[in-house]
């Protein structure tokens, strides 16, 4: 699964979510003030982002800096999502509704 509802979150989840997606399920948890929402999965992060971390390795040991960044955001920016990653992502769009 890409997408997982922040309602679903917790702190113990940051492997699954990113940081931010496990903190803001905490804080809903917690009854703070977070709109409804969701996260794509670090899964589908890896997924979408195949074949990065071959490229900038050897320049991150070379503290090549900006040609990091350049190429992450190349690879990102540059790169489809699944099918079933658009499909998840549209369909807890719109559960969200209004």
């Amino acid at each position: 699964m890409s997408i997982r509802p922040l309602k679903e979150l917790s702190r113990n989840d940051f492997a699954i979510a990113g940081g931010k997606g496990a903190n803001l399920g905490e804080m809903l948890k917690l009854g703070l003030p977070v709109p409804p929402g969701f996260c794509l999965t670090v899964d589908s992060y890896v997924e979408h982002a195949s074949g990065l971390a071959d490229k900038i390795i050897p320049l991150l040991k070379q503290r090549d800096w900006a040609t990091v960044e350049r190429i992450a955001v190349d690879t990102i920016t540059d790169s489809a999502l699944s099918g079933q990653t658009v499909k998840e992502l549209l369909a807890a769009y719109h559960e969200m509704g209004s």
